[in-house]
């Protein structure tokens, strides 16, 4: 049997109209679709049915088909059968209603399609049964005949009362016509039916066969021809009988019908069987299962897809597969899914888009299901491995961070131990050998005590072991041993490693190399030391050149005082020179603590040594070589001429001295452009890289121990024998080019000589050298009254009186706030502001401010003998001002005055 539910054997392209359509209308499309049957439907749904029976029955009413609607006519209510419904569930209700016809409907009763007893006689393959029966056995005998000259009327009573489909019309007993329920309904609405006999509308000539025909091939007669009526007749052509499709079905159910029954009882049996294997791999299967169709669309899924996609099975069914698939994993998808579709098996994994925007990784497995040779269902097994997944990621991050953790103590600048229990080395670093020089083969299984140096007493190492195999870390610093016996001192950190049980396995220790620290902090404290000297220095400088400056303006009182005292005059003269020494000396100190006056500015360094070369040179005995080197190319820097020349002078002086036993004394002096890049700077790493100044001063003297070299630079110390030397030149080397920006290296040999290396960085840009020279020449006033500011009373009424001497007058005020008052006072007269930077109650960028409310325009010099950045910050950008050091040149002030006034 080919079908077993009547949805798979019904017509679904089924005829409806509204129940208001006029019943003329109505039988016109009956006969235009040439159907025997029409149903009445209202929003889909069937309210009755208009049958050619009823058309008979209107027409032998002599009802007007123009006055009547389908409602009034319809037999109602319609018998309706589900499309689930068995086949011979309609075959008994069709034969026990005596139908033709059966609306099918779905669950909402809406009209999906119509069936007949032909539609299910050709669905039931009956040929088997019936292939050695005859028409005659089951053909009627009880004919209905009319004569061809009976009226229409006659006809129509006859069929409606005895509620048959057909009246044959004979002459003589031999078939000539046949009317049936279709002519009537094609004759309905015309005029015909009135007063005219059969002969006017019966059909001819009529299909006939012989009484000896099998029933399959009158069967297929009917199909091929379409008749519901095939008439039988004798050898000489008399009427035998009729037969219609309704004899057929109706007969042949005693001896097929029951077959079938029991077969599709036996199917129902195994279909139930096989329901309940489908159960178990569909519904019951823990794994997510998809049905698709062949073009991939989703056709049923389970529950366990359900919960593995978040979506229920309303919102995925006919949805294509590609919907929930990752963008990423779609076409391997759609390759796989085409290869099930060929049973090519085809495993893949896949990862699944859930409704809450989470991904689901599955292995995916086809499953063909074939259907009259071909595939029909595609199925889809996936097993959810996103925990696998998350395992085996979580295994690869572990595995990489292992990894890592292994890279990163192999590249770790300090040693790493890691020992058991017990103390024996498992594992050591690259580092470890560097900094031990023992190897790995020679370190593992050996204790770390191969490292002791017996710097440390047994109370040490057993307060260590103490404390870590008690579980607690341990870290202090230690001294070590070397595999070539050298010491170096270490900081060691020690810390216990623990099982899940809570129990120490083994001890890591990470021990760091102190040499180069240790180096660099006693630089550091060097550099305290320095720094705490140069801090000492310019505090006494500060009160030292207060009194000089007390001496020197008295000394040039007395002078001017004494002029007819020649003798007088030349003592005075002696003792100038001697303050000009010590102030000297105090510019010096205040280099090397970097707090004296500078004055930077862009030097043609080229030009400035060759010039200075040229005094210098006078200094040196003729018996010593001189070998001056200076490159052609012009060198700019930014720096203090003073301080250049002094740096020069005392480099030169210190190889001078340092030659004066030597057979042979030579000096070298020689300047040079240089170019840090990143390999010098690496070994240098107080160094910028960039360009630099380089000026080298080297000799063949005596040389230096390295003990010595590391003092070199500090105040006061020197190599000399007493009385030539104070200890103070190479402290102001080192003060003005760090002032400078840049850096000094010495190298010494004792008794092979010493170089000095001088490093200034170089401006990008050319100038033009200012002019060093100064005329000392004093510059007079002009009456001027001037505001003097200091409070050192000697050093105040000294500078008075020699500003009185030169044409000036004076207001003196003792500290900040008695300035103020006697400038308030006199403000319109006093033409300009001499201030001392450090004084009691307002001093310096302060006190200026303050002048400077009262009258905008008024000149100020600073005197300090201090750090000017320190005290004097901002004065730089005051204008109309100037600033001196202590103690000032009275020369240079005049000058400086007359260069503000005028």
């Amino acid at each position: 049997m080919e079908a077993s539910k009547i949805s798979e054997l019904m017509t679904r392209n089924v005829i409806s109209v509204e129940p208001d359509c006029q019943l003329k209308q109505a039988v016109f499309t009956m006969q235009q679709r040439k159907i025997s049957f029409l149903i009445i439907a209202e929003s889909g749904k069937p309210l009755g049915v208009l049958s050619e029976r009823d058309i008979v029955r209107l027409a032998c009413q002599h009802t007007d088909p123009e006055q009547l609607q389908v409602q009034d006519v319809m037999t109602a209510p319609v018998i309706t059968v589900t499309e689930d419904a068995n086949i011979f569930q309609v075959y008994d209700l069709l034969n026990s209603k005596k139908i033709r016809h059966m609306v099918v409907v779905n669950d909402a009763g809406l009209i999906t399609g119509l069936t007949t007893l032909t539609n299910i006689l050709g669905g039931l393959s009956i040929e088997y049964f019936i292939e050695l029966k005859q028409v005659a056995n089951i053909m009627s005998k009880n004919i209905c005949t009319l004569n061809p000259d009976d009226s229409i009327q006659h006809a129509l009573e006859v069929m409606t009362e005895k509620r048959i489909s057909c009246v044959i019309i004979t002459d003589h007993n031999k078939p000539v016509g046949i009317i049936t329920e279709r002519d009537i309904t094609r004759l309905y609405s015309t005029d015909i039916l009135e007063n005219t006999t059969l002969t006017n509308i019966m059909s001819h000539p009529v299909r006939t066969t012989d009484s000896g025909t099998f029933i399959p091939q009158a069967n297929a007669i009917m199909q091929q021809e379409k008749l519901r009526h095939l008439i039988v007749v004798n050898a000489d052509g008399s009427l035998a009988g009729l037969i219609s499709q309704t004899d057929i079905a109706r007969r042949i159910e005693e001896h097929y019908v029951g077959y079938l029954r029991s077969m599709v009882t036996r199917q129902d049996q195994d279909l139930q069987y096989e329901h309940a294997r489908f159960s178990i791999f569909f519904v019951q299967n823990p794994n997510a299962v998809v049905s698709y169709d062949v073009h991939g669309n989703i056709v049923d899924v389970n529950q366990a897809f359900c919960r593995l996609s978040g979506y229920k099975q309303q919102d995925l069914i006919g949805k294509n597969f590609e919907y929930l698939i990752h963008p990423e994993d779609i076409a391997s998808a759609r390759n796989s899914f085409q290869k099930a579709c060929k049973d090519e098996t085809k495993h893949v994994e896949l990862r699944i888009m859930q409704k809450s925007g989470c991904i689901a990784h599955v292995f995916n497995s086809y499953l063909s299901i074939y259907a009259n040779h071909h595939v029909h269902r595609i199925y889809s097994i996936m097993h959810d491995i996103t925990e696998k997944k998350r395992v085996g990621q979580q295994l690869q991050i572990a595995e990489e961070k292992a990894q890592l953790l292994t890279q990163a103590v192999e590249c770790a600048n300090d040693a790493i131990t890691i020992t058991d229990r017990q103390g024996s080395i498992e594992f050591v670093n690259a580092a470890f050998t560097r900094i031990t020089g023992y190897t790995a083969e020679e370190a593992i299984g050996n204790k770390p005590s191969i490292l002791k140096s017996g710097e440390h007493d047994a109370s040490f190492y057993k307060k260590m072991w103490t404390g870590i195999t008690n579980g607690k870390s341990w870290q202090s610093r230690l001294i070590n041993r070397r595999k070539n016996g050298e010491f170096f001192p270490a900081e060691l950190s020690i810390a216990p490693v623990f099982n899940t049980e809570g129990e120490i396995t083994h001890f890591v220790g990470i021990k760091r190399d102190l040499t180069e620290q240790a180096e660099l902090e006693d630089k550091f404290h060097q550099a305290q030391k320095m720094e705490a000297i140069g801090t000492l220095v310019g505090g006494i400088a500060h009160d030292f050149n207060n009194i000089l400056a007390g001496i020197t303006g008295n000394i040039y009182l007395a002078k001017h005082e004494a002029k007819q005292l020649p003798c007088v005059v030349k003592r005075l003269g002696k003792i100038e020179q001697v303050s000009l020494r010590a102030a000297d000396m105090i510019s010096q100190l205040l280099t090397f603590a970097r707090k004296g006056m500078v004055s930077m500015e862009e030097i043609p360094l080229t030009s400035f040594i060759k010039e200075t070369l040229k005094f210098i040179h006078t200094s040196v005995p003729e018996n010593i070589a001189v070998h001056k080197d200076v490159c052609a190319e012009q060198l700019h820097i930014e720096g203090d001429t003073t301080q250049l020349h002094q740096v020069l002078i005392n480099l030169i002086n210190n190889a001078r001295d340092a030659v004066e036993h030597v057979d042979a004394p030579s000096i070298a002096i020689k300047l040079e452009s240089f170019h840090a890049d990143d390999a010098f700077a690496e070994n240098h790493s107080y160094f910028n890289t960039g360009c630099y100044a380089h000026l080298s001063v080297e000799d063949n003297g005596s040389g230096m121990s390295e003990q010595q070299t590391e003092h070199i630079f500090e105040p006061f110390f020197t190599t000399k024998e007493q009385g030539k030397g104070t200890g103070l030149g190479l402290s102001m080397v080192f003060g003005a080019i760090k002032t400078h920006h840049g850096f000094v290296e010495v190298a010494s040999i004792e008794g092979k000589g010493s170089s000095f290396h001088v490093y200034i960085p170089l401006l990008n840009k050319k100038a033009i050298a200012a002019s060093t020279s100064l005329e000392k020449k004093f510059a007079n006033g002009h009456g001027e009254l001037i505001l003097l500011a200091d409070d050192e009373q000697l050093v105040r009424e000294t500078n008075a009186e020699v500003l009185e001497s030169i044409g000036y007058r004076v207001l003196q005020a003792k500290d900040g706030l008695e300035a103020i008052e006697i400038f308030r006072t006199h403000w319109e007269e006093v033409a300009m502001v001499l201030l001392d930077v450090v004084m009691p109650y307002l001093g310096g960028m302060p006190l200026a401010k303050c002048i400077r409310e009262i009258n905008t325009d008024v000149p100020v010099i600073f005197m300090t003998g201090y750090d000017k950045e320190h005290v004097l910050y901002g004065a730089e950008n005051m204008s109309n001002s100037k600033t001196l050091t202590k103690p000032v040149q009275l020369d240079a002030l005049s000058r400086a005055m007359r260069q503000l006034l005028d």
